[in-house]
């Protein structure tokens, strides 16, 4: 559940933040609408494949 509380405000439920050690950080975030298991496909394919 994302900390910030402006993100229930924008209805956000699911927030993802990758910090590679290699790259730019980044942050996906997913709505009230999404699916838990289309977030859990995402991070499956997300550790499946740690260097792209």
């Amino acid at each position: 559940m994302p900390e910030d509380p402006g993100a229930w405000q924008r209805g956000i439920v699911w927030r993802v933040q990758v910090q590679p050690a290699d790259a730019d950080a980044w942050t996906q975030e997913f709505g009230i609408h999404t699916p838990s298991e289309a977030v859990a496909g995402f991070l499956a394919a997300l550790i499946a494949n740690p260097t792209r």
